[in-house]
């Protein structure tokens, strides 16, 4: 894949990652009128699709994955998450509510 090929796909996957913060964010004002679970996962599509952009910046072809732990390993070595991003807590809130039916206690 030649580099501007590669520059268009991630900009792709931040586009659609720009569209899930912000959703998140939109959410978020309406808290009163939103689950927190239904903004967690749209900050955790986020994350992922970001994760997604930087693998690619690396010319790799992101996996057909959720996880972003997994993601985060297999990211270029040049770039790092802070030590502080919990993304397996992220995931569990984002993604336990609603595959189970159950609510993550505030």
């Amino acid at each position: 894949m030649s580099r501007h090929d590669i520059d268009a796909y991630v900009g792709r996957w931040t586009s659609k990652a720009d569209i899930d913060l912000g959703t998140a964010r939109t959410l978020l004002r309406n808290r009163d009128e939103t689950a927190a679970w239904v903004v967690c996962f749209h900050a955790h599509q986020a994350v992922e699709k970001y994760l997604k952009a930087i693998i690619a910046v690396g010319g790799a072809e992101p996996a057909h994955a959720h996880s972003l732990v997994a993601l985060r390993a297999n990211m270029p070595t040049s770039f790092e998450v802070p030590p502080t991003a919990d993304l397996a807590a992220l995931t569990t809130y984002s993604t336990g509510p609603r595959y189970t039916f159950s609510e993550i206690p505030d």
